[in-house]
């Protein structure tokens, strides 16, 4: 026979999710889920599966449960570049620099110099 958990419960279950959420960053939800039965069972705090589902969702309401991975987004004006243009006679000396360079470099490796 399964034990009754008083209606009280819930609210006591999403206090310490707001909690657990506040002291710490989750990565995924079944870390958040452990974090609140551990919390929760060291509380003394009486839980089930149907309680914990039921503060999940009054949580995610109100906040993020997991830390978002994705890039942050970029402003549009951020895309180009701060750098001033080069014009095409200079981009052509330091591109032509650059192949002496490599050249010179190969040489060596090929114990031609």
């Amino acid at each position: 026979m399964e034990k009754a958990i008083a209606p009280y419960r819930r609210p006591i279950l999403v206090a310490l999710l707001h909690d657990t959420l506040n002291a710490e960053r989750f990565d995924s939800l079944g870390d958040v889920v452990e974090a609140l039965k551990t919390r929760a069972a060291r509380l003394h705090v009486p839980y089930d599966a149907a309680l914990i589902a039921e503060a999940l969702t009054a949580v995610q309401q109100t906040r993020p449960l997991v830390r978002d991975t994705r890039p942050p987004l970029v402003a549009p004006d951020r895309l180009v570049s701060e750098d001033p243009i080069v014009p095409r006679d200079r981009a052509k000396v330091i591109v032509v620099e650059l192949w002496r360079r490599e050249d010179e470099r190969r040489r060596k490796w090929k114990g031609c110099d």
